[in-house]
């Protein structure tokens, strides 16, 4: 199995704050890896700078093989590339069904856009029955399923997730990350970055854990589940 994605020695800063200190880290094709840390950690940063909306101060970021630090948004997401942002940022006076065609922009989205529709009702049988409906009249999870759904429909091969679970109920926090496994299985591979740590190191392959900007440690996610400083900090046992 070969890396989809390698960042190496990133560093990254809004105007003249650093936020990101020379962070190296990468994900295998076809797995689940997980950023944790607490809030102002640089969680949301390091996506940023792998999507392209934050330029990076030095390093590289690496997806394939490819140097992305030159490209545009555009060009990462033609390649494979796409995020899920917090706050979903979903067109609240769409319909679902729009909202989803709004997805497909890539050109490998256009093509296969029939088929990943079918595919996400599938993974998400409650869009199907709300596709008529504005995305605004959704409740938060079903809008979090739909902001995953739209992700897809770009067919990507690496799907960033930023903060999925964030105000949701527990019974709603399982369903979603039930359908990133469905997800994972199907050959996407997935960063998510999540304040939820149990359920996060649970799903995920491999995690790094982030404090102030450095990575602080990584692993297995089973292994950093069972470390005393995780435990800790993040699962409060």
């Amino acid at each position: 199995m070969g890396k989809i994605l390698e960042v190496s020695n990133v560093s990254t800063a809004y105007g003249n704050v650093q936020v990101l200190w020379s962070i190296s880290f990468s994900v295998n094709e076809g797995s689940a890896a997980a950023i944790i840390g607490s809030n102002g950690a640089g969680k949301t940063t390091t996506l940023r700078a792998i999507i392209g909306l934050l330029p990076i101060l030095s390093g590289r970021i690496v997806y394939l093989g490819r140097d992305l630090t030159n490209l545009s948004i555009k060009h990462r997401v033609e390649l494979g590339i796409t995020l899920v942002p917090e706050g979903r940022a979903l067109f609240p006076y769409m319909t679902v069904l729009e909202n989803l065609k709004m997805g497909a922009y890539t050109k490998r989205g256009r093509e296969k856009a029939d088929e990943t529709i079918k595919r996400v009702f599938e993974l998400f049988p409650i869009l199907k029955e709300r596709k008529g409906q504005l995305a605004q009249t959704l409740s938060g999870g079903e809008q979090q399923m739909l902001a995953i759904a739209r992700g897809l429909m770009s067919s990507p091969k690496l799907l960033l997730i930023d903060e999925m679970s964030q105000g949701l109920a527990p019974k709603l926090v399982h369903r979603l990350f039930e359908a990133l496994t469905e997800i994972t299985h199907s050959g996407v591979t997935i960063l998510l970055v999540e304040q939820n740590v149990h359920y996060a190191l649970r799903y995920a392959d491999e995690a790094y854990v982030l404090e102030n900007g450095r990575i602080v440690m990584e692993g297995k996610s089973d292994e950093l589940a069972s470390n005393p400083r995780i435990k800790e900090a993040y699962l409060g046992l």
